[in-house]
């Protein structure tokens, strides 16, 4: 919702939302610079003799182009790197469609397995429902490309107590049918039905 529909950098909306994970990379100006959200709501691509940003390119090309192989988009922008509060992670998608079905390409240069690596997963597998959703295409698959994944020593004794919890099946991802167009979304279009978990574990973000 903050990269892709709101297409901002600004940690207001997520003050708004009680949402804090972004807390240790905002600035003075509560914003993450020039990366993410703000690369996402760039003007930069042209299409019907309009200026627009590349999470509407991606859109359009998906629904009067699906056999494009440039269905990419990028927040890895060498021009603002020096400008970003935390160099891009998760840098770059790239979608595709077949036989009906949209699939999915996200690229990664470093995930943090206990803190980040089940998040970014989560977050893009709801984002790849949102875009099928309103360019109406079925679900295809999500493949994920990570240069480097790791684990950091602090987290050990609690990755340990991660393994040893108990688990339980997957809730299901609802998401308003009703909503056709991307930037529609709120946050109330999506609910988690029959979310079990166990106790709280929570670490420091290695920064």
């Amino acid at each position: 919702m903050w990269f892709f529909v709101q297409k901002t950098s600004d940690a207001s909306y997520l003050d708004q939302h009680q949402v804090k994970i972004w807390k240790e990379w905002t600035n003075d100006q509560n914003n993450i610079g020039k990366a993410y959200g703000y690369q996402a709501g760039k003007k930069v691509r042209h299409t019907n003799e309009h200026i627009v940003d590349q999470i509407d390119y991606l859109i359009y090309q998906i629904c009067h182009n699906p056999a494009s192989r440039r269905l990419i988009t990028s927040w890895w922008n060498i021009d603002d790197l020096d400008e970003m509060e935390l160099e891009p992670c998760w840098h770059s998608t790239q979608w595709l469609v077949k036989e009906g079905k949209l699939h999915l390409i996200v690229t990664a240069r470093s995930s943090d397995l206990f803190l980040g690596w089940s998040f970014n997963v989560f977050q893009y597998y709801v984002l790849q429902r949102m875009v099928a959703q309103v360019t109406n295409y079925d679900l295809g698959t999500m493949t994920c490309n990570i240069g480097d994944i790791h684990i950091y020593d602090r987290h050990l004794d609690m990755i340990a107590r991660q393994i040893d919890s108990p688990q339980f099946a997957a809730p299901t991802l609802w998401i308003n049918p009703n909503i056709k167009e991307l930037s529609y979304f709120t946050i109330n279009d999506f609910k988690l039905i029959d979310y079990q978990h166990g106790p709280t574990l929570k670490e420091e973000v290695a920064i």
